[in-house]
């Protein structure tokens, strides 16, 4: 039998130290939860490196696509109720996005031509990256002109994405969507509760577990918690200021939001969501879903004969999952899940070891699911499990 000593977690502090003196982040939190107790937290680095001012507790980050299993607990509420269905086509809730053309491609990458897509996109399809929509920057040019507007809501503008291109047929590979298959998501949890999106949130997701800091527009105190990013700089080997404005790198408001990223939060905040995950749906005496809507949002859900689908990877609802256990190429445990985010932040669950964990970093030379910290992290993790 395998168990985590909590004894053993200081490499989670030397992995990110070493980050932070090799100049690839200016700081960053982190921490561990087993068993329904938190047995490591660590904030090391620079809040503000610049101005010389040390990483703080309840410092807050931009969670970028850690936003998405939000999104997915959100989605799932509605299917506990009764009002959607995984299996739906998208059109029933919002009749616009129906028809849609998928984009031909040569070798090169080129656009050669269209056909019509052979069946509907479905809610599944958009929860596991397999829809084609705003995949593969087949239609950048055309998402700039119908994202979201000042003052508009999910429902107002997801269905002028009718006018964008799917990358591939609906259902036949996975490719990353970073924000438009999340919107649609978002605008469907809208439309069946009557209710905004940032508000739905609040009142049925952050709000209930406590999640003072997590929202998509923030007050004045909370903006001046908000840690200053970096970028690495390869010339001068250093981490050198930069700034995210969550606008420009989400294409989606001018204030920042979208069903796929641009949330803020903390890692109390976020550790709170990710302990309810593990708790199979209840956190602190608070239930937000059913033990069975949780499996649903772990369960791997794309068949291996998908290109980028495999033995060691597979997409929940907007999360990853590892289905299979220990191997050099996936050394956690089978049924581990959990997401990144572009800036650097990095979230797991590890039922079998009771165990969740969450780092968080702000730069924008992170490299998203494939931040070294975010690896590193996980190799801590594993490297603090003793056989009893």
């Amino acid at each position: 039998m395998k168990i985590v000593d909590p004894t053993a977690l200081g490499s989670v502090a030397q992995q990110l130290q070493k980050r932070i003196d090799d100049g690839h982040v200016p700081g960053g939190s982190a921490a561990v939860w087993l068993r329904g107790r938190k047995v490591y937290e660590t904030h090391l680095g620079w809040f503000d490196q610049a101005a010389g001012i040390p990483m703080r507790e309840d410092a807050i980050y931009h969670m970028a696509s850690m936003t998405k299993p939000v999104t997915a607990v959100a989605l799932m509420q509605q299917v506990e109720l009764g009002r959607v269905a995984l299996t739906d086509e998208v059109r029933k809730y919002i009749p616009e996005l129906t028809g849609f053309r998928v984009a031909e491609r040569d070798e090169k990458g080129e656009i050669t031509g269209y056909h019509p897509a052979p069946r509907e996109i479905t809610l599944l399809d958009c929860l596991t990256h397999s829809s084609g929509l705003g995949s593969g920057g087949v239609s950048g040019k055309t998402f700039e002109q119908v994202r979201m507007k000042p003052g508009e809501t999910f429902r107002d503008f997801v269905p002028r994405y009718i006018q964008m291109d799917l990358a591939f047929d609906p259902g036949t590979e996975q490719l990353y969507s970073g924000i438009a298959a999340p919107d649609v998501v978002a605008a469907v949890v809208e439309k069946v509760s009557g209710e905004d999106y940032a508000d739905y949130l609040k009142n049925h997701v952050t709000g209930p577990l406590g999640m003072k800091d997590t929202a998509y527009e923030i007050t004045a105190e909370q903006r001046a918690r908000v840690v200053v990013p970096g970028a690495w700089d390869p010339e001068s080997g250093t981490c050198k200021p930069a700034e995210i404005r969550p606008s420009e790198f989400f294409g989606d408001n001018p204030v920042g939001i979208s069903g796929g990223g641009c949330l803020y939060s903390t890692l109390a905040d976020y550790g709170r969501f990710a302990q309810m995950l593990l708790g199979e749906g209840e956190f602190d005496g608070v239930r937000i879903l059913s033990a069975e809507s949780v499996r649903e949002i772990a369960k791997p859900r794309l068949p291996d004969t998908i290109r980028g689908i495999n033995r060691h990877f597979n997409w929940g609802l907007l999360v990853r999952v590892l289905p299979n256990t220990h191997s050099e190429r996936q050394p956690l445990p089978a049924g581990t899940f959990g997401w990144s985010g572009a800036f650097g932040t990095h979230f797991i669950i590890v039922p079998e070891w009771d165990l969740c964990g969450v780092i968080l970093t702000n730069t924008t030379t992170a490299g998203g699911a494939g931040a070294i910290t975010a690896k590193e992290f996980e190799t801590a993790i594993i490297s603090a499990v003793r056989e009893v």
